[in-house]
């Protein structure tokens, strides 16, 4: 069974090494969920991502679509015989500061790169979420490519003139759902509430997976925590469509977590702040901090918010998850 946890700097991931083709990867580990196209400055790249796995891996035209950059989201990835992702950026910073292997060190607010390893730790929320790493760079900064023997033709470490630029990063939330380790799996609860054509009655069973907004799928406790500092775009859909498993259109909306045991309160109160706004006016929550603050995240209530937020007459209707709040 292919190893697909060891980060190797400068070599891959397991034995996976930069260098590998598209069809060698596939070769490997079968077909990817998805694979995206982009071309920027006239030079064309492919990612290719495997949701199930954390993974996602990058080819790029110039370098005659050759593997040269790796993502991983797994927490169970190890590099140096340790894991990373989940810790706190200043557990980070302290663990990596005390090693040598970890020289040229530059820290920004959403990343902190080792230059010296062509890798960068992705942060979110304070969080380590990502390491993604590539190819050396010699000193004429031409790529060393890893040798069959599993080691660099650079050595580990040895300079690498300005690293290897890393891809751009696909942040889309919709995206990055594709990326998340089908881990602590839980089933949100959440009910939509507008206009009086919906019920504040009404609850649907609707989760979130890696292909898009579904009914009946399920969430990762670890994206909640992260998703409100990405966007999602429309996504117009018939309410019908819900019931039946359909997407969720996505616009204008706040989704609050609360625990189980909170759940009729928060219900109860729910109702009286329906009936003092009427259904004709879009009901925004913005703090429900009396119900309390659990990790175990199981109901949820997805409110509409937005003088603009419509609802026409096909039962169509549009919700936004750029705000996620977890209480």
């Amino acid at each position: 069974m292919i190893d697909l946890t060891t980060v190797e700097p400068g070599i891959g991931i397991g034995s996976l090494t930069f260098g590998a083709t598209q069809e060698q990867l596939v070769a490997i580990l079968g077909e990817p969920d998805r694979i995206t196209e982009d071309i920027a400055s006239g030079e064309k790249s492919i990612s290719c991502y495997y949701s199930s796995k954390g993974l996602s891996f990058h080819f790029h035209e110039e370098n005659d679509f050759r593997l040269e950059t790796i993502e991983s989201s797994d927490p169970n990835v190890t590099l140096f015989g340790k894991t990373y992702i989940g810790r706190k950026r200043s557990e980070l910073l302290k663990e990596i500061k005390k090693d040598e292997r970890f020289d040229q060190i530059s820290e920004e607010e959403d990343r902190i790169e080792i230059e010296s390893l062509s890798l960068n730790f992705w942060i979110e929320e304070d969080l380590v979420s990502d390491m993604q790493w590539g190819v050396l760079m010699s000193d004429e900064a031409e790529i060393s490519w890893p040798t069959k023997t599993n080691q660099p033709a650079e050595q580990v470490g040895g300079h690498n003139s300005g690293g290897c630029a890393p891809p751009p990063r696909d942040t889309s939330a919709l995206e990055r759902l594709k990326m998340v380790s089908p881990k602590h799996i839980l089933t949100v609860i959440l009910a939509v509430v507008a206009h009086t054509q919906m019920s504040a009655e009404t609850t649907t069973t609707v989760t979130l997976n890696s292909n898009a907004l579904r009914v009946g799928d399920t969430y990762s406790e670890g994206i909640v925590l992260k998703l409100e500092i990405f966007e999602i775009g429309d996504y117009e859909v018939p309410y019908s469509a819900i019931e039946k498993g359909g997407r969720i259109a996505v616009d204008s909306a706040i989704i609050y977590f609360i625990d189980d045991s909170k759940a009729k309160d928060f219900k109860q109160w729910k109702e009286e702040k329906d009936e003092e706004y009427g259904y004709n006016e879009i009901l925004v929550i913005q703090n429900l901090s009396e119900f309390g603050t659990k990790h175990e995240i199981k109901v949820g209530y997805i409110i509409s918010e937005g003088v603009g937020t419509q609802f026409p007459g096909d039962g169509s209707y549009s919700i936004n998850l750029k705000k996620l709040r977890k209480l």
